[in-house]
């Protein structure tokens, strides 16, 4: 098994595309991935199957961890 790269939070920004640094902002609202896909502008037609993708991909959920640490220390959990 091989280990993921850890990035940087600005090497995140340059790598992810508009549509997913917004999936992933708004993913963490409601953590629901169909949703969050249609708010970042994906066909209605292939939402589900492009949130449940872009959870898989490791840049995505790294990104998504930064965000909701972000938030964790924001609401001091």
């Amino acid at each position: 098994m091989t280990e993921q790269k850890q990035y940087t939070l600005e090497e995140l920004k340059e790598k992810l595309t508009e549509k997913q640094k917004i999936f992933c902002h708004e993913y963490v609202v409601d953590w629901n991935a169909t949703r969050s896909a249609l708010k970042a502008g994906y066909s209605e037609n292939t939402a589900s199957e492009t949130g449940y993708e872009n959870l898989r991909k490791p840049q995505i959920k790294q990104y998504i961890d930064f965000i909701k640490n972000d938030y964790e220390m924001l609401c001091g959990i």
